[in-house]
């Protein structure tokens, strides 16, 4: 019996600094738990807290940008301007009149006008309909080169006074 006693003694014993061995591998285990669950949320904060400062950095990237390109554009408009009054001031009927005096110019005494007949246009439905031969269509079309070449057109000059 004494030994009975005693084995119980040493289970209970047993079991007691079993389950305070469970207890601390639990609490070991949830205090594990805890740091890795902080672990976790400071990285994702710091993760937050970088895309935030990124997107700032790129807020500010695109302002300096945007300040440059407006500075571009305000030196456009002003060389348009200028460019607008230079053009305005060498198509002025003045200055053409004194350069081409510069030159030798003269105005005329008279103006001629010459009138052509212009040949007829070509319907491609009357093509279709006659369907000319590809040698007809050539050399009509050579005739009236020729004809325009020597000016036979049905020109007519008149002189204006």
């Amino acid at each position: 019996m004494v030994e009975v006693e005693r084995l119980r003694g040493r289970s209970r014993v047993f079991s007691e600094s079993s389950a305070r061995h469970r207890r601390a591998r639990s609490q070991s285990k949830s205090l594990k738990e805890v740091g890795v669950l902080f672990v976790v949320a400071v990285l994702c904060l710091t993760g937050f807290a970088l895309l935030l400062t990124a997107r700032q950095a790129e807020l500010a990237r695109l302002g300096y940008e945007i300040g440059a390109q407006r500075k571009i554009l305000a030196s456009l408009e002003s060389e348009y301007q200028r460019l607008s009054v230079e053009a305005a001031r060498l198509q002025s009927l003045e200055r053409i009149e004194s350069a081409a005096l510069q030159l030798g110019m003269v105005k005329p005494s008279e103006i001629r006008v010459v009138y052509s007949e212009e040949p007829e246009p070509i319907h491609y439905g009357e093509i279709a309909e006659g369907a000319p031969s590809l040698r007809q269509m050539l050399t009509s079309i050579a005739n009236a080169v020729s004809r325009l070449a020597s000016g036979v057109m049905g020109a007519e000059a008149r002189t204006l006074k």
